[in-house]
């Protein structure tokens, strides 16, 4: 027996395992329903926190790559949109297949995404298999979303040990250096107030025979 395909609550359109939905308590329906492929509040912070500065979509018609900063707007009911900056094409699937290859991406969060957007789709596909019932395919879907979102509240992966050595010997070969120019003026600082000590000497030595002359000859 076929299942039923879903529809949204709101919108009563039918539910394409290629849009935008959020889900709980067994309900499901578009995020946004004039715009149904609109990128999801996760799919944003993780473009937010690993690609601001490169290249994340492409517009076919125009044959340019864009940086976020470049096509994200919000339209006049405060909705963002992603939408190429000549030709206003939307960007959504360009920017959703750039995501989820990105080597940027911590890898663990990367696999998570992926198999968040898998859960999420696959609550809408129609199944015959009794394992997939939509009650379990509901609690997938949900464990693979907070697990993704574990994973984004974790700190940013730490740098390799070798990575971190290196910076470190840089450091101490900047402050060696810079204790040599250090230590370098301190004794050129040194040498010069010796060299004026020595000079006032003379000077007063210079001074004192010329008053000794001065009386003889009187």
């Amino acid at each position: 027996m076929n299942e039923q395909k879903r529809s949204c609550p709101q919108c009563s359109q039918v539910i394409s395992p290629e849009d935008t939905i959020v889900f709980g308590h067994g309900l499901l329906g578009h995020l946004d329903c004039r715009r149904p492929r609109v990128l999801s509040a996760e799919e944003r912070t993780l473009l937010f926190l690993y690609c601001p500065n490169h290249k994340i979509a492409e517009c076919s018609t125009c044959l340019r790559q864009f940086f976020l900063r470049e096509i994200a707007s919000l339209d006049r009911f405060g909705v963002r949109l992603h939408v190429c900056p000549h030709c206003h094409a939307d960007l959504t699937d360009s920017i959703r297949a750039h995501l989820y290859g990105c080597t940027m991406l911590p890898a663990l969060v990367r696999h998570r995404a992926q198999a968040a957007r898998e859960a999420a789709r696959n609550l809408v596909r129609p199944s015959h298999q009794v394992s997939n019932r939509a009650d379990v395919r509901m609690r997938e879907a949900e464990a693979a979303l907070h697990a993704l979102r574990a994973s984004m509240r974790q700190p940013p992966r730490k740098r390799s040990v070798r990575g971190a050595e290196s910076s470190e010997t840089t450091l101490r070969d900047v402050g060696s250096r810079r204790a040599r120019r250090l230590s370098n003026s301190a004794a050129s600082v040194s040498r010069i107030r010796e060299v004026s000590r020595h000079a006032s000497m003379r000077q007063r030595r210079i001074t004192s025979a010329s008053a000794t002359i001065s009386c003889e000859r009187w």
